[in-house]
């Protein structure tokens, strides 16, 4: 994995922590686009989607740890729960076509990078 810079990593923290775009460029003296441009390259190096899926992602390695909360517990596990949930939805999607079918062996490999596919 690409490591995120350390612009991408400030977006994130605070866009995990409820910043708006408008809110992070004006905290971090940067134009909205350059925001969205960060966003954009972190979701990527993350393989992320949205920002819940995101956020799991940094989670599970080590990116972002629960002490970097700035808002409060409360709206980090609701955006946390948002991405287990998303989580635990491909997990059974993963399931649900059987082990021997590609897209499966794909989901498992990137649900369980230390892990062989079956």
């Amino acid at each position: 994995m690409t490591p995120l810079s350390p612009a991408e990593h400030a977006v994130l923290h605070l866009l995990a922590n409820g910043r708006s775009v408008t809110g992070i460029a004006m905290d971090l003296g940067i134009t909205p686009d350059t925001v969205a441009r960060h966003r954009r390259n972190a979701f990527r190096k993350l393989q992320a989607t949205d920002l819940p899926g995101a956020i799991l992602t940094a989670f599970q390695r080590g990116i972002l740890r629960p002490d970097d909360m700035v808002t409060g517990p409360h709206r980090w596990t609701i955006r946390l729960a948002d991405a287990q949930a998303k989580l635990a939805a491909v997990h059974r999607l993963a399931r649900g076509l059987g082990p021997g079918h590609p897209v499966a062996r794909r989901l498992h490999a990137i649900l369980n990078p230390r892990q062989e596919t079956p």
